[in-house]
């Protein structure tokens, strides 16, 4: 089984940027798709004390290793638009930055897999992701269901599916 997870961690409810916001705190919104691309899990994770938008990234690639391993998947495939982030999963030198303990827990978790890629995709890519992360940051919750998505993201999965070739 192959799973394919986009994760974006925002604050910034008009925008589509990352950040750890002004008010410490971090949003990831994470979509969890198989190898036909059928949801298989949907989660939003506030994060407190957030210090800067590198460590939101950071956080919201960890929940996505994490969601892979809850779901009991041995292959992975983690895709964000954080460059930084990526190159830093992939490197498996001593990172010495200031997210330093959140790759360190992404490499460790990562090992867990039998196979496990991180990859970029642009902001178009992770439409449903971004919109989870915004919903969490309006209402203020979080949640995590298997094979299903809430219901404000609904209509974008379904127009995802018609958009896309097979």
């Amino acid at each position: 089984m192959e799973l394919r997870t986009r994760g974006q961690d925002t604050s910034n409810p008009t925008g589509s940027e990352s950040s750890g916001g002004r008010d410490g705190v971090g949003r990831t919104g994470i979509v969890a798709r198989n190898a036909q691309g059928q949801v298989i899990a949907s989660r939003s994770v506030l994060h407190s004390n957030v210090g800067s938008a590198f460590v939101a990234e950071a956080l919201a690639y960890s929940w996505a290793v994490k969601t892979g391993l809850e779901l009991g998947v041995t292959e992975a495939i983690i895709e964000g638009d954080s460059l930084t982030i990526i190159k830093k999963c992939n490197n498996m030198s001593q990172d010495t930055s200031e997210i330093r303990a959140h790759i360190q827990n992404i490499q460790y978790h990562s090992s867990r897999f039998l196979s496990i890629q991180f990859k970029h995709a642009n902001c178009e890519a992770n439409q449903l992701a971004h919109i989870l992360t915004i919903e969490s940051l309006r209402n203020g919750e979080e949640f995590y269901l298997e094979g299903a998505v809430p219901g404000f993201v609904r209509r974008t999965m379904e127009d995802e599916w018609i958009r896309e070739p097979d």
